[in-house]
């Protein structure tokens, strides 16, 4: 049983052999496969090194193990039997054969070896090999093994009883994990000699090594089972130890003999192969599955290649997948690059259409496709801009690092200049340049205020460049006196803040009339609720105003709460430095989770967005700045706003962070500081106290000291006084002008008095002589006085007194009076005579007032408005001769009521209707009157639109219903044209039998029911008229009304008394109560009146007007209480009684009636006169208020109005409060009494039928005295509101006009001065004329010494003339003197002129802006109803011209400026004129003193006279044309004022026209009839 047993555990390996399938029967999917286990020795060819009986036989012998016994032996022969054929035969055990080798006779023994070589024809995964011995098991063996033909034999396992001895090994069976397991293992556990036949030696290939039990994931075992070929090596024998004795027999004994050779395994498949075949060439492999191939299934098929080949597992077939090539190839590799980095590995090769890649998924190379459908396209990409000519999908391709463009053929943004080398940088720095650079030359383009090629730095007169200044770079500020600055080193960020978590922080509420209030505060903001439409401000507190210079260009942010579903908007508001600015910005959401916080974050910058202001420079901005005086956050939204949070960034001393955007100016010559706001030492404001705006100039200190910088007063040193240190101190003398310290001595005089010194003869003159005298002895009267002194020129003394000038000469001059007569020689301010002491033609005035400005003044007549021109004036009140109704002084504007002011003409009458205008006062230009409320047109003589019935206090509002009325206009009457359904005075009701529909906004007919109702109540009020009829005739024929009532009114009463249950008949007697009712309220009021205007024993006319209608109302009542009581007695009498009895009676009754009720008209139409009188002294008052503002009379005028105005003002207020208090108190009434008069107008219109028409308007008169006595509160209130803004612009006007009075009394000053500098001149010429006549007196004499030869007389002559000559020659000089420092002080004079002259263009500009700001704010006023439309456009008309006119002033003002400047330089060359001609007179009162007498001849007297006379017509020529030039500049300075005086005061009067205007446009929409 034994063989066949052996069988089927082990069968053969053949070709067809099958394990299972690789593919799983159900599914098809693929598992691991491998052929059948079999012994892979079986039916293959062993070849042996060594067989037993080769080449010949041979005779051996078997072993018995027993020495001595005699041993059995036999032949063997290798063709017949023992070969290595039988190693592997299929045999049994009781017939083995073996296989057996030469005897160790033959040599075989260690080092010898037999070897025993098994070729398997593939690869096979050997789990075993099994030997069998037929004799001894061999002492050492060893097994080896390859992989492939051509491969080193590699050991397999060692067998050997000395295993370090012969293989090199040490005896072990025995790997820890780690350790390499494809080594062999030397074992001598089948070494023994024992048995002597029949020995198995197993090897089991994977016994002792670790990873057999993970043998799938174990490559390394893998290949250490897996063996070609196998190579059994038997290397020595097992003996007994006799084979020393090299016995033969012994020997033939010990032989290799193997019986069985068997090696269990597996075809080596790799798990993808089921079965190992033989293929066309005969050679055995594996039938490979999984899209596998090769010999042993080790590779994928072609195509096959997405992942990388690898052996079937348990888990896992692994088997081969095909490549994805698109379509475009059917080869492909694997690429385990590919594959790690996308997990296919299946490399296409050959892709067509252009296509590459992995897959064949992308286009080759320089071509590309959008979308797979499509065909590849060619790059084209540029050879000099890209990196590779490889391009994208879209086409695009990779540029170099700088290079941009679909086919890199562009720079990129920032770059230029494409190139080989890509293209350069641009240079440009961010934060100065606009975009990039020119891509084809680099060029930057620059901000605004940023220069340089790469736009790096700050143009002259910016600094700090920062990217988000849209100019780059910010001007400098240094109030305009530097444009060189940096910023700031020393200077930190600083934040001005708000969080309102103590207290509001000085937060205010202003309204848009500029009301301030407390805010409502609670911890962590503040709060207001703007009424609908009316804005409302928050207002900062004094922290965040000031000088906020250091915030300009920086962020003002506000945290709001605000719970509204649309975005609102607000308004910022900043004030300062006459300059207004707004901007309407619109908040973000900083924090979606908190959806009501609104954040609003303002840059101050005139750049900002939504700023209403378009002119405002970076200047003006700044200016604003740095005196800031108001800043406020403004909405009219109708919701609660809540602030949270504010914060205004802004700068400080510091480090850190910087705050960069502060500048440090670089100060030019006279200016220090940081922003060059201050003057530096030696210099002083241009304008005094003028600040930091004004310039600075050079001190005038003659280098004597230093000035103060404001007020440029001198701090004078080295002994000088004056404004500018130009005098020597008292007690010292010298020239201050060289500004050397020791300019001024000491006078050498008694007690140190004041001195002199002539410089001819550098000889001092004591000057501090007795009031009034001087010389060098005190010897002649003073300039300024006259006399004789010494009696020297009378024979006679007379002391010096003071010239009677009455203060019109220039102290400072010389020679204002004769000095021995005293007549007044150089008169100023346009006065003339002995004493200077009237007025010169065409001036008026008081030539003896203190002040020059109050003296002498220029007719200045109104060429336009005079009869004579402008010259001719009344001399004493200045009073020009006025064409008709034109009046003023200069005649310049029309009288009250006329207007239109025209040449020869004179004013056009106002012609203002007597009852549609307030007054009959009109505007000055237009004519247009001061209409009443409703009233229109020139002359106010008609209704506006929606007005009717012209009365004394304007048209009635129709107050259409625009839900009823076909049209907003009314009828004369004042009612309205209804539509269908409609009735009412004011369509306001639906007629009857018809009712509002909500859903159309019309009336509808009733329902056909209501027919008959409305039936019957016509036919009732048809009889109530019919008895009312009946009562009137009654009235003039009792009889009459007695038979009536007989046949017809008693049936009329019952069928009353029948229809209506509790019908009429106490009608009247419950009307007579209401209207007492009514009366006794009217009079309760009138009793609160009189105690709130304190009335108790008062005499004013309005205490009397409230006692009056007190009286009047009390009578009434007590009539109607008379009435009422007749009523509730006779009436019910009389009508139930019979006719026959009280007839008479009845009609005495009647007539009672109706004269009692025509009393009660009467008395109302008493009341009614009471309160017209009333209204009519209120618009008295009202009409004497407007005429005060409105008055632009002359100065005194002004000063008397302006106390007038302000009494008045203080007993309007008392009024205010007054009418205050009684409106508050008729309200309250009018609330209280408006359900009782709202009962009445709902009564029935039969039940008011029957009453008088007294008693129907009464109530109506009430009414309208409520209503015109809160019509009059409105109207003092407003007025109260609108008089003080016009105070302040009125005193404001007076201050200017004082100023322009101030500024033209200067020039004029100056204009004198100037003339009596010419006057100076005037007289330096005559004392030169009188110079030259001396010298022609002395010509004679010298003549007759030369013709006689009376040389004797010379000397007397010397001692007599000369002294003379010389006398008069120092006069000269000293004249020279005081000519040249008058020339001096003219000079400065003229230069003070020109500065004045500059202010006056300045303050003109002023007064100009102030016109225009004016404009502005007359512009902005709000058109209040569309009506207004034609009046208001007549307005803009107007403003056009105004504005026109407004340049035309600002040219004029230009010109005025530029003329003088002109007369500036002129008074500067007549100045060099003067200089000039001084010095040749100097030059030659030096050639007059340096002769000598003897040498005097008649040739040099001659030539000194025609030099003399040359000198004199020239200087006549020039100081006469330069007298003319300045007297007509002055005039003509003097006509341009004047104009833009009078231009101001039409400004005033067109301001005053529109504000009148806005104060009569409706101040509200119509009031809609509500249902």
């Amino acid at each position: 049983m034994a063989p066949v047993l052996v069988v089927l555990l082990l069968s053969a390996c053949s070709a067809q052999a099958a394990m299972d399938s690789c593919y799983e029967p159900a599914t098809g999917t693929a598992q691991r496969c491998m052929p059948e286990f079999c012994n892979a020795a079986f039916g293959r060819t062993v070849l042996a090194s060594h067989v037993c009986g080769s080449p010949g036989p041979e005779e051996f012998c078997l072993q018995t193990g027993v020495t001595g016994v005699t041993k059995s032996c036999h032949l063997c022969d290798a063709h017949s039997s023992h070969n290595a054929s039988l190693l592997n035969d299929f045999h049994s055990e009781e017939e083995p054969t073996w296989w057996q080798s030469p005897s160790m006779l033959h040599g075989v023994q260690f080092p010898n070896s037999v070897n025993l070589t098994l070729h398997l024809g593939k690869s096979f995964e050997i789990t075993y090999i099994r030997l069998k011995f037929h004799t001894s098991r061999p002492e050492s063996f060893a097994i080896y093994k390859r992989t492939h033909e051509d491969a080193p034999w590699t050991p397999y396992q060692y067998y050997s009883a000395s295993c370090q001895q012969t293989y090199g090994q040490s005896t072990g069976t025995f790997l820890r994990a780690g350790d390499e397991e494809r080594v062999p293992f030397c074992t001598d556990e089948f070494s023994d000699i024992s048995p002597l036949t029949g020995g198995n030696v197993a090897f089991s290939t994977l016994e002792g090594r670790p990873s057999a039990y993970s043998f799938d994931s174990s490559p390394v075992l893998q290949d250490w089972v897996t063996a070609t070929d196998l190579l059994i090596s038997l290397n020595r024998l097992n003996t007994f130890g006799d084979d020393i004795f090299r016995d033969h027999r012994v020997l033939r004994s010990y032989y290799y003999a193997i019986s069985d050779l068997s090696i269990g395994g597996r075809c080596k498949c790799n798990g993808h192969a089921s079965e190992c075949v033989t293929n066309e060439q005969g050679r055995l492999v594996c039938d490979c599955q999984h899209n596998t191939s090769g010999v042993d299934c080790e590779r994928c098929q072609p195509f096959y290649h997405d992942r990388p080949w690898a052996r079937a597992t348990a888990e896992a077939a692994n088997e081969c997948l095909p490549c994805n090539c698109s379509g475009k190839s059917e080869q492909c590799i694997f690429n385990m690059e590919l594959y790690r980095r996308t997990g296919h590995g299946g490399q296409c090769l050959n892709c067509r259409d252009y296509t590459a890649g992995s897959h064949c998924e992308t286009c080759k190379e320089n071509f590309h496709r959008s979308t797979a459908d499509e065909m590849c396209q060619p790059c084209n990409c540029s050879v000099v801009g890209s990196l590779s000519l490889q391009c994208d999908h879209d086409g695009d391709c990779v540029c170099k690092a700088t290079i941009t463009g679909k086919k890199c053929d562009q720079c990129q943004k920032g770059y230029h200049s494409l190139s080989e080398g890509g293209c350069r940088k641009c240079g440009c720095h961010p934060e100065g340049s606009i975009g990039d650079c020119d891509p084809t030359n680099g060029e930057c383009t620059c901000k605004r205020n940023v220069e340089g090629a790469l736009c790096h730095r700050c143009k002259s007169g910016t600094f700090n460049l920062q990217p988000h200044n849209s100019d780059g770079c910010r001007h400098c500020f240094c109030y305009s006196h530097s444009a060189a600055c940096t910023s700031a080193s020393h200077f930190a960020v600083h934040h001005i803040v708000s969080s309102f978590q103590q207290d509001p922080d000085g937060w205010r509420r202003q309204s848009l009339d500029g009301e301030e209030s407390s805010v409502s505060w609670e911890k962590g903001r503040i709060s207001l609720i703007p009424e609908d439409g009316e804005w409302e401000y928050f207002v900062a507190p004094a922290k965040f105003l000031g000088n906020q210079l250091l915030s300009y260009g920086q962020n003002l942010s506000l945290l709001l709460h605000v719970e509204s579903e649309d975005l609102p908007s607000f308004t910022i508001v900043l004030e300062g430095s006459g300059i207004q600015v707004s901007a309407s910005v619109s908040p973000t959401v900083p924090n979606e989770t908190l959806p009501w916080e609104w954040a609003v974050n303002v840059t101050l910058h005139e750049v900002q967005a939504g700023i209403q202001r378009e002119t405002v420079s970076s200047f003006q901005f700044q200016q604003l700045l740095s005196n800031l005086t108001a800043l406020k956050l403004g909405s009219n939204r109708s919701i609660p706003i809540h602030l949270m949070d504010v914060a205004l960034v802004t700068a400080q001393a510091g480090l850190s962070p910087r705050a960069t955007w502060v500048e440090e100016c670089v100060c030019p010559e006279g200016y220090i500081g940081q922003f060059c706001e201050a003057c530096a030492p030696g210099y002083k404001r241009e304008i005094l106290f003028g600040g930091p705006l004004s310039p600075c100039v050079a001190c005038t200190c003659n280098q004597h000291g230093s000035c103060e910088p404001e007020s440029g007063i001198c701090q004078c040193v080295h002994n000088t006084v004056g404004p500018s240190c130009e005098y020597c101190a008292s007690g010292y003398y010298g020239n201050p002008f060289r500004g050397r310290y020791n300019d001024c001595k000491p006078c050498p005089c008694p007690a140190q008095s004041n001195c002199t010194v002539l410089e001819e003869r550098n000889e001092v003159v004591c000057t501090d002589c007795p009031d009034g005298q001087t010389g060098m002895r005190c010897e002649t009267c003073d300039d300024g006085f006259y006399g004789d002194p010494l009696g020297l020129w009378q024979g006679y003394v007379r002391p010096c007194s003071r010239c009677q000038c009455n203060g019109n000469t220039d102290p400072n001059a010389v020679g204002n009076c004769n000095p021995v007569t005293g007549q007044c020689l150089k008169c100023l301010f346009h006065t003339v005579g002995h004493y200077c002491d009237t007025c010169e033609d065409g001036f008026y005035g008081n030539a003896l007032a203190p002040s020059p400005a109050g003296k002498c003044q220029p007719c200045a007549c109104d060429p336009i408005g005079s009869t004579n021109g402008l010259q001719t004036c009344d001399p004493g009140r200045g009073q020009c001769e006025c064409l008709p109704h034109v009046i003023g002084r200069d005649c310049s504007r029309c009288e009250p009521g006329y207007y239109d002011l025209r040449p020869t003409v004179g004013c056009l009458s106002c012609a203002c209707h007597p009852l549609g205008s307030r007054n009959s006062f009109c505007q000055g230009q237009t004519g247009q009157c001061n209409c009443r409320p409703g009233v229109g047109g020139r002359a106010c003589d008609r209704c506006q639109r929606g007005y009717f019935d012209l009365s004394e206090w304007g048209c009635q509002a129709c107050d259409c219903s625009p839900l009823g009325s076909v049209g907003m206009q009314c009828l004369g009457d004042g009612s309205c044209l209804c539509k269908t359904g409609f009735v009412g005075r004011k369509c306001e009701q639906c007629q009857e039998n018809y009712y509002y529909e909500a859903s159309t906004f019309h009336c509808q007919l009733c329902p056909t029911c209501y027919n008959l109702v409305q039936l019957e109540v016509e036919q009732l009020k048809h009889r109530i008229r019919e008895l009312g009829e009946a009562l009137t005739r009654f009235s003039h024929d009792p009889e009459q009304l007695y038979q009536l009532y007989t046949n017809h009114l008693q049936s009329s009463l019952q069928d009353m008394e029948a229809q209506a249950v509790q019908g009429s008949g106490a009608h009247s007697v419950e009307l007579v109560g209401e209207v007492e009712m009514t009366l006794a309220r009217i009079g309760q009021e009138l009793s609160n009146i009189s105690r709130s205007l304190d009335c108790e024993g008062s005499e004013l006319k309005r205490c009397i007007v409230v006692a009056a209608s007190k009286r009047i109302v009390q009578n009434t009542l007590t009539q109607l209480q008379a009435t009422r009581d007749i009523l509730n007695t006779k009436m019910p009498w009389l009508i139930h009684r019979s006719p026959s009895e009280e007839g008479r009676n009845w009609t005495g009754l009647v007539k009672e009636s109706r004269s009692l009720a025509e009393s009660q008209v009467r008395t109302a139409m008493e009341v009614e006169s009471i309160v017209r009188d009333a209204l009519a002294t209120s618009n008295q008052s009202y009409i004497l208020l407007t005429g005060i503002i409105q008055d632009d009379s002359i100065a005194a005028d002004i000063m008397e109005a302006e106390q007038s105005l302000q009494s008045l003002q203080s007993q309007m207020e008392e009024l205010a409060e007054e009418a205050d208090k009684a409106l508050k108190e008729a309200k309250r009434l009018y609330v209280s009494t408006h359900p009782t008069r709202g009962a009445n107008l709902t009564l029935p219109p039969s039940l008011t039928e029957p009453q008088p028409e007294g008693w129907n308007n009464f109530t109506a008169e009430i009414e309208n005295l409520e209503s015109a006595l809160q019509v009059k509160d409105q109207q003092i209130e407003k007025l109260l509101l609108e008089v003080e803004p016009r105070v302040k612009a009125f005193q404001m006007g007076m201050e200017t006009k004082e100023m322009y009075d101030e500024l033209l009394s200067r020039v004029k000053s100056s204009r004198a001065t100037a003339r009596a500098s010419v006057q100076k001149v005037k007289q330096i010429k005559e004392e030169g004329i009188s110079l030259l006549k001396i010298l022609e007196d002395n010509k004679t004499p010298a003549g007759k010494l030369r013709g006689k030869g009376s040389l004797r007389k010379m000397g007397a002559i010397k001692g007599k003339v000369m002294p003379e000559a010389k006398r008069k020659t120092a006069l000269a000089r000293r004249i020279l003197r005081v000519a040249g420092s008058s020339s001096t002080i003219s000079n400065t004079t003229a230069s003070r002129a020109w500065h004045i002259n500059q202010g006056i263009a300045k303050e003109a500009q002023k007064l100009r802006r102030r016109a225009q700001d004016q404009a502005t704010q007359s512009g902005s006023l709000r058109t209040r109803l569309d009506i207004t439309q034609g009046q208001l456009a007549t307005q803009e008309e107007q403003a056009a011209a105004f504005k026109v006119k407004l340049q035309e002033d600002g040219t004029t003002a230009a010109k005025v400026l530029h003329e003088t400047l002109a007369m500036g330089k002129e008074v500067k060359k007549a100045r060099q004129s003067l200089d000039r001609d001084l010095k040749q007179l100097t030059e030659l009162l030096k050639t007059v003193e340096s002769l000598q007498v003897d040498q005097v001849t008649e040739e040099m007297l001659n030539t000194t006279k025609a030099e003399m006379g040359a000198l004199r017509w020239v200087i006549d020529q020039t100081l006469d044309q330069k007298l003319r030039e300045l007297e007509a500049a002055s005039d003509l300075q003097i006509l341009k004022m004047k104009s833009i005086e009078k231009d101001m005061e039409d400004i005033e009067a067109e301001k005053l026209s529109l504000e009148d205007i806005v104060e009569n446009l409706p101040h509200g929409c119509y009031n809609r009839v509500g249902y």
